[in-house]
């Protein structure tokens, strides 16, 4: 007997397609499983991807050439600070090899309560050393308005775009007169929008000369402390050896060891390497569960193909008596498997998409790259033919004449 003439794979993909249309019904509600898997997997996957974009483009914000030093920080039942800072470290930070004193500058953090016509709002103002503030960020806040805080200012305010419109309801502009803790003060420069996809940034910030929050506070604070120092390097200095040096030197001048420090110094390097680990746990964990659903879909699969194999038996029975051989078999249901993984991963992706193209619309962080489509559709294709192999492989070793008697 003469071997049937269709091991040619062109032939085989056309009898599955056709195999594929007659049972339309079934193998779209197939396809669907694998459609919610992909489609969940490109969406969260985006998502953790975009918040990490967004926390690296508002980490640049942050200057390259920046170095902060704050109290330690403690996440241990919820962010708090411990130690405390001042200005004889703000002189040690001025005085390390590497650091451009010029553009060492402190900062005092208060809670107060502003006021404007009849509405009254407890924020947090930053309180700004006016010799050395403006030209520490002088190429990182970008005024819209007016003018940064200089040496000599006193009873003014720079404020941040979202504070000029919409903290008291209604838009407020320069030399707009706003009560601090019931002293007046005047709006003397807004700044730019930051255009933060967090919708943080420095948008909600209000600076205000130092010395007046110290006066405000009273004795509740020290003299010299501060709640942090902002610091940036020399030209051509490399930011993280710089920092290292400070680390040693603020050590040795507090008197303390690695493990006992009660401060921390960090750089924008520093910072993205601590939100890139949260982030990848982050897209790990919502991969995860994102997965389940994809696993769920491969189940539908397999159950689809060995449901096939059984409606088809007498099929496979022809087939093998006009001379298919196992390979072509395994062939045909793997590759009906395959098509149906395939399929299901490609409208997924395009859901997943669209998806987070409307998440991005309205404001949510989500990135869709390549590699991410590239990894969906081969996972989704390899699940379907993992899936379908083992129905396949039981298919293949069905007898011919066991086959054509099965009813």
């Amino acid at each position: 007997m003469s071997e049937i003439k269709i091991d040619k794979h062109r032939d085989l993909f056309l009898y599955v397609l056709a195999n594929l249309k007659n049972r339309q019904l079934r193998s779209w509600l197939t396809v669907l499983g694998i459609i919610i898997g992909i489609t969940a997997i490109v969406t969260l996957i985006a998502i953790a991807q975009g918040l990490d974009g967004a926390v690296k483009k508002e980490l640049a914000a942050f200057g390259a050439d920046s170095i902060m030093v704050t109290p330690q920080i403690s996440l241990t039942g919820g962010a708090t600070m411990s130690g405390s800072l001042d200005l004889n470290d703000v002189e040690v930070i001025r005085r390390t090899p590497g650091m451009d004193p010029s553009r060492v500058t402190s900062i005092l953090v208060a809670q107060l309560t502003l006021g404007y016509k009849n509405t009254n709002v407890s924020t947090y103002i930053s309180g700004v050393d006016t010799d050395t503030y403006a030209k520490a960020v002088e190429d990182l806040l970008p005024m819209g308005e007016g003018r940064m805080l200089k040496p000599g200012d006193s009873h003014v305010l720079v404020i941040g775009s979202a504070i000029a419109k919409d903290m008291f309801g209604e838009s407020i502009g320069l030399n707009t007169g706003i009560s601090i803790a019931g002293e007046r003060y005047r709006v003397i420069g807004i700044m730019k929008p930051s255009g933060s996809a967090l919708g943080g940034g420095y948008d909600s910030d209000i600076y205000v000369p130092l010395q007046n929050v110290r006066d405000i506070l009273g004795t509740s604070v020290g003299s010299k402390e501060v709640t942090f120092i902002w610091a940036r390097t020399q030209k051509g200095a490399d930011t993280e050896v710089v920092a290292d040096r400070l680390d040693q030197r603020l050590m040795a001048k507090r008197k303390v060891k690695e493990d006992d420090k009660d401060y921390t110094v960090m750089t924008s390097k520093s910072i993205m390497d601590q939100i890139g680990v949260i982030t990848g746990l982050l897209a790990t964990f919502l991969g995860g569960v994102a997965a389940i659903s994809l696993l769920v879909g491969g189940i539908g699969i397999a159950n689809t193909m060995f449901m096939s194999v059984m409606e088809r038996t007498r099929e496979i029975g022809i087939l093998k008596a006009v001379g298919a051989r196992r390979s072509i078999i395994l062939e045909i249901f793997v590759m009906e498997a395959g098509i149906i993984g395939l399929g299901g991963g490609l409208i997924g992706i395009a859901l997943g998409v669209l998806i987070s193209a409307g998440l991005g619309a309205v404001g949510v962080p989500s990135s869709v790259t390549f590699e991410l489509c590239a990894f969906a559709l081969l996972f989704s294709v390899g699940v379907g033919t993992v899936a379908g192999y083992f129905p396949a492989r039981r298919a293949s070793e069905l007898q011919a004449v066991d086959a054509l008697r099965y009813e």
